[in-house]
């Protein structure tokens, strides 16, 4: 059924092709919105001046009458609508269907109506093990003091396992000292050896993946967390930008005051305007480059399509101008805006000109391929203004900050390029002219005169509240939250010798932020490979050119981000801005890379790396497999662009199904501490542990066993050095099987901390057990593991960012990375 008729006013919007077109104001839940008036709508008395003078219907008022959003009938005020009705189509609704994210979905929460491949095809390369709050665990998985190296102690085991490693993918154990690079700065490395030209394991790589998963099988600290003691930031919603209120700081009577520059235009309850028109003005400044075809210029065309003074020159950020407008609609039709046609430098105390207004240029440079236009903030009268408080300097300093620091490498990259920061280089993202705000070298602490975007929130009657800050329309924003923030105290990197975890104890401790350290109380010995130089398959003098390795990116909340301190997953469909929000959530866990199952035994896939195969799938079990590893060849233009600085090769590897033996000294473990070490030492044989360079790549699986060993309690070392000629009478602990008790007071910990209070039924069902053992063992389905992408086959440019780019869509799915324990993979989107 129809509304109850309405009273509004028709206005006049140019577009820029010179077409003029009648618009009525309309109320929105967001404030309000014009929309258009056309024939099949407007009364017959006024049709003939919407055909021939529309410019007569201006300010016109009129009464209307809308139904399901769309306005039907347009009359004027006080009289009556004649015409044949209209008839209209209900809009057709996307066909919702049921997908794996309904099951995580919390109650109310609407399902996203982008249909999308819900086929699993992939593993991610990397997943988190969870972690648990440790604060309650009062036995030896707990915190406690280190028993020290000066004596041997009772009931606490102490001498040596003999372990044998062997590979099982290709391992890279790059020699960083002899790396070599080009032109085009790309490293290729060769494989690190030692004197007699065999592979060289170093002992610091072997503890550290030694490590990293006893941290992760006690529950222990993180050795290191002081990286993540900032907040994040994302990218804003593009819909956001209409919201952002433009602002220049002035100096009030006694701070910084922000002045917000609606241009008289009503500012709405999420700061969108009411009237639906743009609160700066368009100023002409580049060309709009509407396909990736087109050759870019490094000034975006500015020297051509730039509105310029009287005296020939350009604008620049921070100008006090004069200017003259036209006010015109958009084309999508959702909104109008005024555009420049006049510019005049302004000076003090100077008289306006007739039909001129006063504005502030607001320069940020050729940051988007359709960008063509930079703004004029404008100034009135009744501008309000608002106290710049020390947190939102904070925040904004911080987002700055923020920006700076992702793109520090490609500003020295451009810098040794010779190339300026805004120049527009291409129109891919990292090649357009990068925004002011990112060069370190421009101002951008807040002080008097500087120009910026605010977020604001009010009520009706009711004072506005800054939410943020911002450089552009289109933003990064912080996440609330900084990521120390989510994750439970008693996991946060030891700050008392006192109470160290049990990795800790075992493998050392330095104090991140002050003084004390703990030696530990393991040690590598050198790793003696079995069949020396023959271990290292060699590629000659070029090498073989790997796949571009993607960096690690904790601001995608969906893969980071837990929903709570178990380690869950955030449900899917949320927006990616609900992560890093509150406290009760948490962070997913250690990051592991698990083992590539489907190619350990699959000799095909490793054979003659040199050539590219990367666009030919291999058939394994009825699965399609590409060769993940080397970077497909890469040509643009007459250059090669498979070797970049995005990019390494390497001369050789290390052959799978090489042997490597080691030593590992112990001393003064308690049973518990033994028990882990020991678990780890000796699993199963389809479990892999990894080492190495490029792991997401599916390089360097290794399986441990132990072979031989030697342990006493701290007595019986002292009865063995006291009498060496009856050492076979001492107790020994020379076998593996004889260790069982040491591995089953492990589990049982384990069970006790973190199993039974959390309802599980045994050490297996632990959560962080479970999930590791996925880990070592790889996914059972044999999907392909290699990072997000939108097509079946490897891209020579990587361009991961591009899934995301998909996955975080308005309509898109918003996927988080599924468990490790589920075994779970994501699928493709389509672009």
């Amino acid at each position: 059924m129809p509304e109850e008729p309405k009273t509004s006013t028709l206005t006049i919007i140019t577009t820029t092709k010179g077409k003029k077109n009648v618009m009525i104001t309309v109320p929105t839940k967001k404030g309000s919105e014009l929309r258009p008036v056309t024939e099949k709508t407007l009364t017959s008395e006024l049709v003939p001046l919407l055909n021939k003078t529309p410019d007569d219907l201006k300010d016109i008022e009129v009464e209307y009458e809308m139904e399901k959003g769309i306005v039907r009938k347009v009359w004027k005020k006080g009289g009556e609508w004649s015409g044949e009705i209209a008839s209209y189509a209900s809009p057709r609704k996307p066909q919702a269907r049921q997908d794996r994210s309904a099951r995580n979905r919390p109650q109310g929460m609407q399902p996203r109506q982008a249909p999308f491949q819900d086929k699993e095809a992939f593993h991610n390369p990397y997943n988190f093990v969870s972690v648990l709050p440790r604060s309650k665990v009062i036995n030896d998985l707990g915190d406690s003091e280190p028993k020290g190296h000066h004596a041997y102690h009772d009931d606490h085991w102490s001498g040596w396992l003999d372990i044998q490693l062997t590979t099982a993918t290709p391992l890279l154990m790059p020699n960083a000292a002899l790396v070599s690079t080009n032109e085009a700065d790309h490293h290729t490395f060769p494989v690190r050896v030692d004197t007699n030209g065999a592979p060289y394991l170093p002992p610091t790589s072997i503890k550290g993946m030694l490590r990293s998963a006893y941290e992760t099988v006690t529950n222990s600290r993180f050795a290191i967390f002081e990286k993540h003691n900032s907040p994040l930031a994302y990218r804003m919603d593009a819909r956001k930008g209409i919201e952002m209120v433009p602002a220049v700081v002035e100096n009030g009577s006694s701070k910084l005051q922000l002045r917000l520059l609606s241009n008289n235009t009503t500012i709405g309850s999420n700061g969108a305007p009411m009237n639906s028109v743009m609160y700066a003005a368009w100023l002409p400044r580049y060309q709009k480059y509407s396909s990736r075809d087109q050759h870019p210029r490094t000034d975006k065309e500015e020297s051509k399509r730039a509105l310029r003074y009287p005296d020939n020159t350009l604008p620049q950020h921070g100008d006090k101008v004069w200017i003259r407008c036209d006010q015109q609609q958009h084309r999508s039709g959702r909104f109008s805006f005024l555009k420049v046609t006049d510019i005049q430098q302004r000076r003090s105390g100077e008289t306006a000109p007739s039909s001129f207004q006063a504005g502030i240029v607001c320069i940020t440079g050729p940051n988007i391929m359709n960008k063509h236009e930079e703004r004029v903030f404008l100034l009135t009268q009744n501008d309000p203004s608002l106290d710049l408080t020390p947190s939102l300097i904070a925040g904004w300093d911080s987002l700055i900050e923020n920006y700076q620091h992702i793109h520090a490498d490609e500003l020295r990259k451009r810098k040794t390029d010779k190339r300026n920061p805004n120049d527009y280089l291409g129109h891919e993202p990292g090649k357009t002219g990068w925004s002011r705000h990112i060069d370190p070298h421009n101002q951008s602490q807040l002080k008097e005169g500087s120009l910026c975007y605010v977020r604001v929130a009010h009520a009706d009657n009711e004072d506005y509240q800054v939410l943020g800050l911002y450089p552009v329309t289109i933003s990064r924003d912080l996440y609330p939250e900084k990521p120390a923030n989510l994750l439970h105290e008693s996991l946060h990197s030891a700050t008392d010798y006192k109470a160290l975890s049990p990795a800790d104890r075992v493998f050392g401790w330095v104090h991140q932020q002050g003084k004390g350290a703990w030696k530990g109380q393991l040690r590598i010995e050198p790793a003696q490979c079995e069949v020396g130089s023959q271990a290292i398959e060699h590629f000659g003098n070029d090498g073989v050119p790997l796949a571009i390795l993607g960096e690690a990116k904790p601001q995608q909340s969906h893969f980071y981000v837990a929903h709570n301190w178990q380690g869950d997953p955030l449900p899917d469909g949320h927006d990616k801005s609900v992560g890093y929000q509150k406290r009760t959530q948490g962070l997913r866990g250690r990051k592991v890379y698990p083992h590539h199952a489907h190619l350990a035994g699959l000799h095909e896939y490793w054979v003659k790396p040199e050539t590219d195969r990367t666009q030919k799938p291999m058939l394994y079990q009825g699965k399609k497999y590409y060769q993940e590893y080397r970077r497909p060849t890469a040509v643009e233009g007459s250059k090669n662009k498979t070797r970049d600085i995005q990019n390494r090769s390497i001369l050789g590897w290390i052959k799978p199904e090489t042997a490597f033996r080691f030593k590992i000294q112990i001393s003064n473990l308690s049973s518990v501490e033994l028990g882990a070490l020991l678990w780890l030492l000796n699993l199963d044989k389809d479990y892999y542990h990894r080492l190495g360079s490029s792991k997401p790549l599916g390089f360097g699986s290794v399986h441990l066993q132990i072979k031989n060993m030697g342990l006493r309690k701290g007595q019986d070392w002292v009865d063995f050095y006291q009498d060496f000629l009856e050492t076979d009478r001492q107790p020994c602990l020379c076998d593996i099987n004889e260790a069982q008790p040491h591995i089953e007071a492990y589990k049982q910990a384990v069970f006790e901390a973190y199993g039974r209070p959390f309802g599980k039924k045994s050490f297996e069902e632990v959560s962080f057990i479970k999930a590791f053992k996925v880990a070592l063992r790889g996914f059972r389905n044999g999907l392909p593991m290699h990072y997000p992408r939108l097509d079946e086959k490897p891209n020579p440019n990587g361009e991961t960012f591009k899934w995301f780019v998909q996955n975080e869509k308005t309509r898109g799915p918003h996927l988080a990375l599924p468990a490790l324990e589920t075994e779970r993979g994501l699928p493709l989107l389509s672009d």
